[in-house]
């Protein structure tokens, strides 16, 4: 055999056996430890530029809830959804079993649509024991909300006190901590 055939057969085999070293150290490789309430930290480079800012208020336009209530979006958890989005239906579940766990937890659901009949769906599709208002894709600026399933705590003040993605059942809970931790201080104070 030829030696250009020799020498790209070691060749090959070299690179063989660098990328299973390459693979083997991959794999052996722990994944850093994250915080669990990282995401809800307002300094958090992936969440500074989604939403509202920490410490803004929140805005109310006097729109009224389906029930014809006027909404106090203050000490509440305000849910940013939308019809016909598969991480928002995955979500009512878990905001409802929340819901169960904290009735004393005020919560608004903000229900993005372009088609006013796919609200009244979704609500009759979920037993939704909460205040829903009715919201256009124009209104996502309005908000500043662009990703969905994503949540608002709103302080006593009606200052957004935190933000985060709705991806898991326990982003309610450190949402909700947030309220507390601030009418603690509040009494703290007094």
């Amino acid at each position: 055999m030829s030696a250009i055939f020799y020498v790209s057969y070691v060749i090959l085999w070299a690179l063989v056996i660098l990328l299973t070293v390459a693979c083997i150290h991959l794999l052996k490789r722990k994944p850093a430890s994250l915080q669990q309430d990282t995401h809800l930290q307002s300094d958090s480079d992936e969440l500074e530029g989604l939403g509202l800012p920490t410490g803004a208020p929140f805005p109310n336009d006097g729109r009224l809830t389906l029930g014809g209530a006027v909404p106090d979006f203050r000490n509440s958890l305000i849910i940013c959804s939308m019809t016909a989005c598969g991480s928002c239906e995955a979500m009512y579940p878990s905001l409802l079993r929340f819901h169960q766990r904290n009735p004393h937890v005020s919560i608004y659901i903000l229900l993005f649509t372009d088609q006013e009949e796919q609200i009244q769906q979704t609500v009759d599709k979920y037993p939704f024991d909460l205040p829903v208002l009715a919201c256009t894709p124009e209104d996502t600026d309005f908000f500043q909300t662009k990703f969905f399933p994503f949540g608002y705590a709103v302080n006593q003040d009606g200052l957004v006190c935190s933000k985060s993605h709705l991806n898991k059942e326990n982003d309610f809970d450190l949402m909700a901590s947030t309220l507390a931790d601030h009418e603690v201080r509040l009494k703290r104070a007094w």
